[in-house]
């Protein structure tokens, strides 16, 4: 049995970093044939534990058949001009978590994520970089 986090649940103005917080799916958008992006409504409550900067990631967790699995994924929004933070999962072959999401999840669920984190970000001052 799969179980998904109440999307009424309510989020903790302040929290660590570990902890998961439910965030309701607003919108699912294929954006290929193998690509999914999940966009999530961020309560205005939780909005200063979800702003991030380019590079950082989040950490979903999701529960598959009794089993909790933790995956990280970046942010495929920009805080510099999308309103709505989401990210997007590829299907990746035998990919538990990335299939399992790609094939169940919906506008109106609520998974499970971490607060934004991670370092490869660039520091005002820091050099131009072009990565492919």
């Amino acid at each position: 049995m799969t179980t998904r986090a109440s999307a009424d649940a309510t989020v903790p103005s302040v929290s660590n970093r570990r902890s998961f917080h439910p965030l309701r799916v607003v919108r699912v958008v294929a954006e290929t044939a193998e690509a999914v992006s999940f966009v999530f409504d961020v309560p205005e409550i939780a909005a200063p534990l979800f702003r991030y900067e380019a590079g950082k990631f989040v950490t979903v967790r999701v529960t598959i058949d009794g089993e909790v699995h933790h995956r990280s994924y970046s942010m495929s929004s920009s805080p510099a001009v999308d309103p709505e933070l989401q990210i997007t999962v590829k299907r990746v072959p035998g990919g538990l978590v990335s299939n399992w999401l790609i094939d169940n999840v919906v506008a109106g669920d609520a998974l499970e994520l971490s607060q934004p984190s991670g370092g490869f970000v660039l520091g005002e001052g820091d050099p131009e970089v072009v990565a492919f």
